[in-house]
């Protein structure tokens, strides 16, 4: 088995880098021929202990391989509880590679959005129940993690427009307060514009006036005056007069 060295451990010492690839190719055969065979469990156990020595042994493209193998294996089974649990504990292992986490949330957002903000259509209450629980676990995975935070941040838009989506108007609102958006270094202007009218607005559709006046405060005019930033500019004049008008 081939090893080498790669980085510094946080004392200092090289981190000791073993190749798995070949017990990855052989075990990520083994594990898919069980999976297919309707032994979704048996594939998962054989890719845990494999995760591990992965993760241990710094093998980190390895690793990636494992972690999507096992969610994949999920998806195709048609489990979302186990889709659900894998993801939660894979992405929470103990020195989990930032890689993996990544690799897991990038691959399970499809299931559940359409494109950036919009959750999934569904048509029943089962698919709606999993979206949720699928839009939950994922938001939950980036809390506080730099290098998920666009992700976090167009989970929370999807999770309030589910809400909304249930009437909730409220509830809506304050999932949405919980991202602080204006501090994300990884959106793009507009997607943080967009994000904090999208507060505006469900915070005037909630009628906390005080909490609305405070949201508007973090839209930069200068932003708005710039080129292509017409029809945001347009939306925050609406939404500022629509705040006036109950404020009188």
């Amino acid at each position: 088995m081939a090893s080498g060295h790669s980085g510094r451990a946080a004392g200092g010492e090289l981190e000791e880098k073993i190749d798995l690839t070949p017990e990855t190719d052989a075990k990520l055969e083994q594990s898919s021929q069980l999976a297919k065979a309707g032994s979704l469990n048996e594939a998962l156990a054989l890719l845990a202990a494999l995760e591990k020595r992965c993760r241990v042994g710094n093998d980190t493209a390895n690793l990636v391989r494992v972690c999507e193998a096992s969610l994949q294996y999920c998806r195709d089974a048609g489990d979302s509880e186990t889709l659900v649990t894998t993801l939660q504990t894979l992405a929470t292992r103990r020195s989990q590679k930032t890689q993996a986490v990544r690799a897991l949330v990038q691959m399970a957002i499809p299931w559940c959005l359409a494109d950036q903000y919009t959750p999934l259509p569904v048509h029943t209450a089962e698919e709606k129940a999993v979206r949720e629980k699928l839009v939950v676990a994922l938001r939950d995975i980036t809390d506080g993690k730099i290098f998920l935070e666009a992700e976090r941040a167009r989970l929370t838009r999807a999770l309030a427009a589910i809400k909304e989506e249930e009437g909730d108007v409220a509830a809506a609102a304050d999932v949405l307060q919980d991202v602080h958006v204006e501090t994300y270094g990884s959106l793009s202007k507009k997607e943080k514009v967009e994000f904090i009218l999208e507060q505006m607005r469900l915070t005037l559709g909630k009628k906390d006036y005080v909490r609305a006046a405070i949201v508007a405060g973090k839209v930069s005019r200068k932003h708005l005056a710039e080129e292509n930033m017409e029809a945001y500019k347009v939306k925050f004049y609406t939404l500022m007069a629509e705040y006036h008008r109950h404020e009188k």
